[in-house]
């Protein structure tokens, strides 16, 4: 088991390591043009083409996406952090390492224009091959536009979409024989001061919150659930 507390945001250039004139150079630089930059370039490569609703913050994590921990098999991580992140940057992690996902269930309290964007195109592109969603259906009162825009986009790009009264955060990922399990406070929107996660890699794990996920999510006869497609 690996534990890690440390700053997601670092991305600082190290002078010593550089000439005078290119310290000169870099420092002209503007550093969120050139994050952002690379980071389209990323999105572009996995048929994410439309970037209208990418916040700058994401766009950071992407151009420096080797700060974001991915356990091995049989690995558990811990991560506190103050840093402002959307949950969807290690969904674009693990496909950076990967390729592609074969399946994604995600329950979330919150999940914003952002992430849902991202999420549709990687759909869309074969990058995911399957998602399921289990949303808070407190959205039909905190925001009903986009509660009916959630409905929309998930029958739209053939995604599992129920909606529960819940507020558990896990999402689950299958990658290339590889079973992750991520829990914690955050959701797929900017987060707060201060969020926790615990990330795991192990089917175990993986299996007992996909089948409890999967249970709710096709309970016809629970009155409390709203089952879209």
């Amino acid at each position: 088991m690996s534990e890690f507390g440390f700053d997601l945001g670092k991305m600082e250039i190290d002078c010593n390591m550089l000439g005078i004139g290119e310290v000169e150079k870099k420092a002209k630089e503007k550093t969120s043009d050139k994050y952002k930059k690379q980071a389209k370039l990323f999105l572009t490569e996995n048929k994410v083409f439309n970037t209208e609703n990418i916040k700058k913050r994401t766009y950071r994590y992407i151009y420096d996406k080797n700060l974001i921990p991915v356990p091995e098999k049989g690995e558990q991580i811990r991560i506190r952090t103050q840093q402002q992140m959307n949950l969807i940057t290690i969904i674009l992690k693990v496909i950076d390492i990967y390729s592609e996902i074969e399946e994604l269930t995600i329950s979330t309290y919150t999940i914003n224009r952002e992430a849902m964007s991202i999420l549709t195109q990687l759909k869309d592109g074969g990058k995911i091959k399957r998602v399921n969603l289990l949303i808070s259906s407190s959205y039909g009162f905190r925001d009903p536009k986009w509660y009916e825009e959630i409905k929309a986009l998930c029958i739209g790009h053939k995604m599992h979409l129920t909606f529960a009264w819940a507020h558990f955060k896990i999402t689950l990922i299958e990658a290339k024989g590889n079973y992750f399990q991520i829990e914690g406070s955050m959701n797929y929107s900017t987060n707060n001061m201060a969020e926790q996660l615990l990330l795991e890699n192990s089917e175990t794990t993986y299996m007992k919150d996909y089948e409890f996920i999967n249970s709710i999510m096709t309970d016809r006869k629970n009155k409390a659930l709203e089952i879209i497609c």
